[in-house]
């Protein structure tokens, strides 16, 4: 069934930037060979890559690899009983502090994330700011053809870390919900941005929640972060945003990688893209 609104295909790029630390609180990445808490990482875990040239990799010091959600061990999900690669061998080194994962780019200096994208709908009711093109198109402002498991890895090599506390799960029957006003540390905000080129050549750029309206509020959405929140590693070592292809939720999803903090993020018919604003 074909959506009831015209879907546009636009090249563009969502660029995702780390809210700046106070001073204090300055992050200080795990020293080589260790993981959070100064241990050393499960076997399960990738292991941190190190200085050798081919390919081209992060040092091992910044790279967090106890965090790192393994890759589902059995196979590729091709189902070719080949093992899925390790996402950390696939890193290369561009210029400078760049680096590039599977078609996303990062700057570790910077911790700036750039991913390719295109604009999937210009109205409609959103529930996702950014969805895997396999994903709920049906319900995105944007897709992209990235994997949400390698966006997961880049942000825990810069350091992101997940907001723990953005879920309430102690209602079984109601599932994750998510908390009102939760309690979010700078580690797990980022800002987003779109930049797109217009029909005269020029460049644009946006925040991309300014490309949104709120239904609920009668007007646009909150200028603000958005929260970094992990999805979740299932049971059988399936990374659970790498199957739905939920990026950036703006109705709470927790198999999302980055969610939506905003009041009115509990809600499922309140978001919608705004049109004026949309490229075109």
């Amino acid at each position: 069934m074909k959506p009831p609104f015209p879907v546009l295909r636009l090249p563009l790029l969502l660029s995702l930037l780390a809210v700046p630390l106070p001073a204090q609180e300055k992050l200080s990445p795990p020293t080589a060979g260790e993981g959070e808490g100064g241990t050393k990482p499960p076997a399960s875990s990738p292991a941190a890559p190190d200085a050798s040239p081919t390919p081209a990799t992060l040092p091992a010091a910044t790279l967090p690899a106890a965090t790192l959600p393994a890759a589902k061990p059995a196979s590729a999900a091709d189902g070719s009983g080949i093992p899925a690669p390790d996402p950390a061998k696939a890193i290369k080194k561009l210029d400078g502090n760049q680096y590039e994962l599977n078609g996303i780019l990062f700057d570790k200096k910077t911790r700036v994330i750039t991913i390719p994208a295109k604009v999937n709908m210009n109205e409609g009711l959103l529930e996702y700011a950014l969805v895997h093109e396999a994903g709920k198109v049906h319900e995105s402002l944007l897709s992209t053809a990235v994997s949400p498991f390698d966006l997961n890895v880049v942000l825990l090599l810069l350091n992101y870390q997940e907001c723990a506390g953005f879920f309430d799960n102690s209602n079984k029957q109601a599932g994750a919900m998510p908390v009102k006003n939760p309690k979010i540390d700078p580690t797990a905000q980022l800002t987003a941005t779109v930049e797109w080129k217009a029909p005269d050549n020029s460049v644009k750029s946006a925040r991309l929640e300014s490309l949104l309206l709120n239904l609920d509020k009668k007007g646009t959405v909150t200028e603000g972060p958005f929260t970094y929140t992990g999805s979740l590693l299932m049971q059988d070592g399936t990374f659970l945003a790498k199957d739905t292809g939920s990026i950036l939720a703006l109705y709470a999803d927790v198999a999302a990688v980055i969610n939506n903090p905003r009041e009115g993020n509990e809600n499922d018919d309140i978001w919608v893209p705004d049109k004026t604003k949309v490229p075109d």
